[in-house]
């Protein structure tokens, strides 16, 4: 499924899941403010805060992409133009074809951004093709790779990266799907940030717990602890599977109530102290028939979402990746959504 380009083809770009001018920056603020009163006026929601200084303000976040055919300072610049703003947070995903190649490829993606003020957020995999089990990991195999992989990160100018250590877990469709051994999976998740935060300059590293809506699988069961989490995240794509959800509205309110979904992120990721993230969200055009592949309503609700919660960061993945389905704005394909997210964003 993942893409690749890179210095030496290693590049771990890919998904993974399950026009109007934009407003002046005023605008959108009055909007963007009227909107969090109605809000909170009608759901009792107070303004979330994250770090000083941070509003409830869907546009304050941190903003940031996943561009297809790899997130370059080009490819992250032709992005601003678009959403008139700078982004805060680059999206990418280490190679998994071995440790070495996983450790060159980091190097490689940080010292693209090193000195660029924007955060690194990476997806991390844990096991498969030359990374080794998830039980060889958690029994210590790998340690000196991973006090590498940090070393390598602080050397590159990304001291304080964001890493998605097994991102969506509670699938079936990658090889650290933690499903069949939930345990195994946080006890390796538990050894990575110990390894990794002991190397010196390391201390700000910052690991994202990140499973994917959807799933029937209890995710709990594969949380490492707190002091082995800073961020909780959920990937989320608008897609509908079935009729009853064919409704915008409909699958809105499923995306909300479902068993991990929605509230159960907010309710989870408070229970435990932690501000919430969407590492990787977007619309989409895999639906039943009836269904509206440009759906600026889920785009608005997102952002409504996010304004009244603790969220540290977003990240839209704009790409369009054969099997997996149509996500990018910049094409044209999704002109109501698009002017949705420059709006809000």
């Amino acid at each position: 499924m993942p893409g690749r380009d890179g210095p030496v083809g290693i590049e771990q770009e890919g998904p993974l899941l399950s026009t109007t001018p934009p407003w002046s920056r005023r605008a959108r603020r009055q909007v963007a403010a009227a909107v969090l009163v109605v809000l909170v006026a009608t759901t009792g929601c107070g303004a979330a805060r994250f770090g000083s200084g941070s509003t409830a303000l869907a546009e304050t976040r941190g903003v940031g992409v996943f561009r297809k055919g790899g997130t370059t300072p080009a490819t992250v610049a032709e992005w601003e133009r678009f959403i008139g703003r700078r982004v805060t947070h680059v999206s990418s995903y280490f190679s998994e074809e071995s440790f070495p190649a996983m450790i060159e490829h980091a190097a490689w993606k940080a010292r693209q951004f090193q000195g660029s003020g924007k955060t690194l957020v990476a997806g991390v995999p844990l096991a498969g093709r030359g990374l080794g089990s998830l039980a060889s990991g958690a029994a210590g195999a790998h340690d000196a790779q991973w006090r590498q992989l940090a070393s390598t990160l602080v050397a590159n100018g990304q001291p304080n990266a964001i890493l998605r250590l097994g991102w969506e877990f509670n699938g079936d469709w990658f090889a650290w799907s933690a499903r069949s051994n939930p345990g195994t999976f946080a006890s390796y998740f538990r050894r990575i940030v110990t390894t990794m935060r002991s190397v010196p300059g390391a201390g700000g590293l910052r690991f994202d717990w990140n499973p994917g809506i959807g799933p029937a699988f209890v995710p709990e069961a594969a949380y490492p602890g707190d002091a082995y989490v800073d961020v909780i995240g959920l990937d989320i794509y608008d897609r509908s599977y079935g009729a009853r959800v064919a409704n915008s509205e409909a699958r809105w309110a499923d995306f909300m109530d479902r068993p991990y979904g929605l509230r159960w992120h907010r309710d989870f990721a408070r229970a435990h102290g932690k501000p919430m993230s969407f590492p990787e969200w977007g619309v989409s055009d895999i639906h039943v028939g009836g269904a509206r592949a440009d759906n600026p309503q889920f785009v608005r609700s997102l952002a409504d979402w996010m304004a009244v919660n603790n969220v540290a960061y977003q990240s839209y993945f704009d790409v369009d990746k054969p099997g997996d389905g149509s996500h990018a704005l910049m094409t044209g394909r999704f002109p109501a959504s698009a002017a949705a997210y420059r709006t809000r964003f």
